[in-house]
């Protein structure tokens, strides 16, 4: 059977539905985003072959975000990831007119960055939204190019790439609520935070006091609470507490984990941890005597 006659137009209805899942999804990178759209694109058009890129209309830049692994074999991936939109060939037609272009037969040209030779036929699509470029896809031997599949394959792309957008938009917020937090946060929080992390770090090495550091700690701020010291100066106990065996960075794990009775040498090196933090802790300014 000809390519050109295995398109169904039911499958568009059946694909968008599929797009709640990609709605409902989670993403902890931009990459993943847009690797999950192009999957959905590809799985659209019955292709294994695609490519995805981000575009900067100020710039004039496209930057690579994704692409199906038969293209990464394949194609030559733009090293620095960032290409001008004048090396793309064939494409740049597609982002400065805003609408799908096919190519059939495919025939590169001499621009710095196209798929090779070896498709039957490319498609381009434009990500648009309300008008402004975002992006481009480019699709290898799709299951159909008549005009009626493209136009599916255009209205599937701006509903996913819309999602997609949506996304990223919810991510960017996140980055940003994570940076103001830490711009509002309290310096004595931030400080303890680092302090306590640094605390940890050492105990690490330690398995026999592990959570020693972060209990004393504990123990401190009850006192403090208890004596009516106030928040800062129960914040500099805190501190101190968190990294008072800082120390025993020095001291050899095999000695800390020794099991049974350790020997006299052993035991005077242990006990220099105190004058070792000391000196560690010495040049830090510090709001607190630590």
């Amino acid at each position: 059977m000809d390519a050109q006659q295995q398109y169904d137009p039911a499958r568009l209805e059946e694909c968008v539905s599929r797009l709640g899942d990609f709605s409902h999804a989670r993403f902890l990178e931009n990459r993943d985003i847009y690797q999950s759209l192009l999957d959905r694109v590809c799985d659209f058009a019955g292709t294994e072959h695609g490519q995805i890129y981000a575009y900067d209309d100020e710039t004039e830049l496209l930057t690579f975000l994704a692409a199906s692994e038969s293209c990464v074999v394949r194609c030559p991936l733009p090293a620095d990831r960032h290409l001008p939109l004048s090396a793309t060939g064939h494409w740049t037609d597609c982002l400065r007119d805003k609408r799908v272009l096919c190519y059939e037969p495919y025939i590169p040209t001499r621009a710095t960055h196209e798929p090779p030779s070896g498709w039957r036929n490319l498609v381009g699509i434009p990500l648009l939204l309300d008008g402004a470029r975002g992006g481009l896809i480019i699709i290898g031997d799709p299951l159909a190019t008549t005009p009626s599949f493209l136009e599916d394959l255009n209205y599937f792309v701006d509903r996913a790439y819309s999602i997609a957008h949506g996304h990223e938009a919810a991510l960017k917020r996140e980055e940003l609520g994570i940076v103001r937090g830490y711009y509002e946060s309290s310096p004595l929080k931030v400080l303890i935070d680092m302090l306590t992390a640094i605390g940890e770090a050492v105990e690490i090495r330690d398995l026999y006091t592990a959570n020693h550091q972060k209990n004393v700690a504990m123990i401190c701020g009850h006192i403090a609470d208890q004596l009516g010291l106030g928040e800062f100066r129960k914040a500099g106990l805190i501190a101190g507490a968190s990294i008072h065996d800082i120390g025993k960075l020095s001291v050899p794990v095999e000695l800390l984990t020794k099991p049974g009775k350790l020997l006299t040498p052993e035991w005077l090196l242990i006990q220099e941890h105190s004058a070792t933090g000391g000196s560690i802790m010495h040049d830090l300014s510090m709001p607190w005597p630590i």
